[in-house]
């Protein structure tokens, strides 16, 4: 696969990719300061609602993917990056769920062999965390909507247009196929560290995110398209969604 030609380079979408990932953070600061100083209301009674409740936890989860969103799609449109070239120029064909499928589960066997690998070379490093997820209040079929979109929804369109299209093919232009592989995986795994929460780094959920990545990556380059990816990305966390909530109601 031959480099790409964009009108964007490596250094552009690492620099815009960081900046959508972390332009959610200010955008709530800044709309939640700006509610207590109009309404008056308690900052902790808001931010017990925000945090506590399913409605709350939602909307500040699709806000976020949106303004990621949002980030990636006006950088495009600013430089006339066309969807055909981050992977998107195509509808979704029964190829990408057969290529989905196997790679699905060729992702858990590979994930599986890393962790263990890490495991035995740095038995220092926690991999039994939990990742924080939320919505622990979340209960009745609405409510389990709400979560649905947030963890099977949102993030395989917006994470994969985000890593495997935007900053994948920027990197891409100069990189070869591995390397930009590597870097793009990197990165998403480094963004799910969950660093800033009052918890030590999540290692397990960025090795595995890694992991995750590199076959993504991989789906991206025998497919063409982002779907594959897309696919597996909602079926793994739809696996979880199942697992953590519809199992435990």
């Amino acid at each position: 696969m031959s480099r790409l030609s964009l009108s964007f380079g490596p250094v552009s979408a690492v620099v815009v990719t960081i900046v959508a990932y972390m332009s959610p953070q200010f955008l709530l600061g800044l709309v939640l300061g700006m509610f207590i100083l109009v309404t008056g209301m308690n900052s902790e009674r808001v931010f017990d609602v925000i945090s506590d409740t399913t409605v709350g936890q939602f909307s500040t989860t699709a806000v976020a993917y949106l303004t990621m969103l949002g980030v990636i799609v006006w950088y495009m449109k600013r430089y006339r990056v066309t969807w055909a070239k981050i992977g998107l120029g195509r509808g979704i064909v029964p190829s990408d769920i057969l290529y989905a499928v196997g790679a699905f589960v060729g992702y858990f066997l590979a994930a599986a062999a890393v962790l263990a690998a890490v495991d035995k070379v740095l038995p220092s490093i926690n991999l039994e965390q939990e990742q924080q997820i939320g919505f622990e209040s979340a209960n009745g079929v609405w409510q389990l909507g709400l979560v649905f979109v947030c963890l099977v929804i949102l993030p395989p369109i917006v994470e994969e247009i985000m890593i495997r299209g935007f900053l994948y093919s920027g990197l891409r232009t100069k990189m070869g196929p591995v390397v930009a592989a590597l870097v793009a995986s990197t990165l998403f795994g480094l963004a799910h560290l969950q660093l800033g929460l009052g918890a030590p780094p999540l290692y397990v959920a960025a090795i595995d995110t890694f992991v995750l990545s590199v076959i993504l990556i991989g789906l991206r380059v025998k497919t063409g398209s982002l779907w594959a990816g897309i696919v597996v990305h909602a079926l793994k966390n739809g696996l979880a969604f199942v697992a953590l909530f519809v199992f435990r109601t």
